[in-house]
């Protein structure tokens, strides 16, 4: 029984000491978090960045603003190239018959001007098989 009871002190000492260390340990941040999180962050994150999550406010811009712009900027180009190479390119290879001498299954064409395999297909005998 007495040993119980000193099992049980121990116990709640240290779930106190937990409770005391956690509380210590996120005082900072409840205080000032904006210069705790300064402080964690310094060196991985830029100023600018936190300060525009960190304050929600509407008048700083967006930080990633400019490459955002950029970047979509960028994937529009890409895709008038797209529609321009889809353009030239599909009525030509829907004639891909007549550029092979009526043969559209292209069966009967060699490869790279010879008979054979590409050169990246490697044959194994023994396996006989293509690896």
């Amino acid at each position: 029984m007495m040993v119980c009871g000193v099992l049980t002190l121990i116990l709640s000492w240290a779930s106190l000491g937990a409770d005391l260390a956690t509380a210590v340990g996120t005082s900072d941040f409840c205080v000032a978090p904006d210069r705790y999180l300064m402080s964690q962050t310094k060196g991985i994150i830029s100023a600018d960045i936190l300060h525009y999550y960190v304050y929600c406010n509407q008048t700083l811009s967006n930080p990633f603003q400019k490459s955002l712009t950029v970047f979509q900027r960028s994937l529009t180009t890409m895709q008038i190239q797209i529609q321009g190479l889809l353009q030239f390119a599909v009525p030509l290879l829907m004639n891909q018959a007549a550029l092979f001498g009526g043969n559209p299954r292209y069966e009967n064409v060699p490869l790279i001007g010879r008979g054979s395999p590409p050169p990246s297909v490697r044959w194994v005998p023994e396996a006989k098989s293509f690896l």
